[in-house]
């Protein structure tokens, strides 16, 4: 179990191992106890369901290898253990019991599975795999086939049914535990993909703050040296040559100062970021909150309302939300921490609120968070809060925060379409 612990899925992965696992050894108790006498004589026999026991156990542990790895699994991997349970499986049934349920076998679960997931072109490998595996074992007769005949009572005619079940139960929860982790892998890796694209922003926004920085700073401060001359002016001097020279110098410095700002708000995209398609707020926000839970370590609860409003600009409210939660997860530092979200709908008005039982704000920084960096209870500056709040001005929302003793509550507040 110390092994599973450094599972990215560790708790879907223990699942799949115990269930597979008891499944293996409920059939190798079941085929001891009720065909004991048989398998006392038929040594060989004996070591074939052991290897293909051996072969299962192999299965499961290259299985747990493969979902210790951080790359997604894709479909052709799915075909793979899918043909490997359905081959092991089937010389299960041909040893243990002679084929005496070859009607049913087990291609038929196998088949509803790769239905359920498969695209259409490996959905008809499948089948034809299938047809293959069926013909090959209906022409293969065991020399150590069983002579008894089962009463409709007997334990001997009910088992190879139970072990039928127990096999469908496996190919099935296994493979449809393997698609559920490959498609966690794959959100998981989308979302990293986001992160990475929200960091590209601020690093750009950073190196073209700097730049910007460097080359206003000389217009800013030619035109604050015009303006000091202009204050030197006595008031029936404002009327002359110079002083109109001066209040034209600061005028152009200025204007340079407004095209390099807005020079770095172009190069940004800013104005192709705010114009999005209409979303579901709703449904947007179930998403956001699911992801979140997945890559935090706390526990995220979320309460939405059935009434659809419509947003635009999902981009910059993206990063208004993910930084209000992150700020929240970073504040809780004991393992019973939570965050708890909720929407509620007024008037046209969408309030989101994101709460916490962390350590809370002091009362001295509350009112200066999201306005200027300060020194907070987390190590950290308030940056993000600054650049929230002012992603929130851009698109008409309001950022309103509260505090006590036990907590931070977040309130988001922007009006529908």
């Amino acid at each position: 179990m110390k092994i599973l612990q450094a599972l990215p899925q560790y708790q879907k992965v223990t699942y799949i191992l115990w269930s597979r696992f008891f499944a293996i050894l409920s059939q190798l108790f079941l085929s001891v106890f009720v065909f004991k006498d048989i398998l006392n004589q038929e040594y060989a026999c004996v070591i074939s369901i052991i290897f293909v026991l051996f072969l299962l156990l192999m299965s499961i542990a290259v299985t747990l290898y493969r979902l210790r790895l951080s790359t997604p699994l894709k479909e052709r991997e799915l075909v793979v253990q899918l043909c490997i349970d359905l081959l092991l499986f089937t010389l299960w049934e041909r040893l243990n019991f002679h084929g005496e349920i070859s009607s049913v076998s087990f291609y038929l679960p196998g088949l509803i599975v790769a239905f359920t997931i498969l695209c259409n072109k490996n959905l008809i490998f499948i089948v034809i795999y299938s047809v293959i595996l069926f013909y090959v074992s209906s022409k293969f007769t065991f020399s150590s086939h069983l002579n008894t005949i089962h009463s409709a009572k007997s334990l001997e005619y009910y088992s190879p049914r139970v072990s039928f079940l127990m096999s469908t139960f496996i190919i099935i929860f296994f493979v449809k535990k393997m698609n559920d982790a490959s498609i966690e892998c794959s959100n998981n890796l989308i979302r990293s993909i986001e992160y990475q694209k929200q960091s590209d922003i601020i690093f750009s926004l950073a190196l073209q703050a700097s730049s910007s920085a460097h080359n206003i700073s000389k217009p800013i401060s030619t035109a604050v040296l015009a303006l000091e001359e202009i204050k030197l002016f006595k008031p029936e001097e404002r009327c002359g040559k110079y002083f109109d020279e001066y209040l034209s110098l600061a005028l152009k410095k200025t204007k340079e100062c407004t095209r390099e700002l807005t020079k770095m708000s172009l190069s940004l995209g800013f104005s192709e970021f705010e114009n999005e398609e209409v979303i579901n707020l709703c449904t947007w926000l179930r998403n956001v909150f699911d992801s979140f839970e997945v890559k935090s370590n706390k526990k995220v609860t979320y309460l939405l309302p059935d009434v659809c409003i419509y947003i635009k600009n999902a981009g910059v409210l993206h990063t208004i939300i993910i930084n209000l939660l992150e700020n929240a997860n970073s504040a809780i530092s004991s393992d019973n921490g939570f965050i708890h979200c909720s929407c509620q709908v007024e008037n046209g008005y969408a309030m989101i609120r994101i709460t916490d039982n962390g350590c809370g704000i002091p009362s001295d920084l509350i009112d200066s968070l999201g306005k200027k960096p300060v020194k907070s209870t987390t190590s950290g500056h308030g940056i993000g809060l600054v650049l929230a709040f002012s992603n929130a001005v851009r698109i008409g929302a309001e950022i309103i925060l509260c505090s006590d003793y036990a907590g931070t509550v977040a309130t988001v507040r922007m009006r529908g379409l």
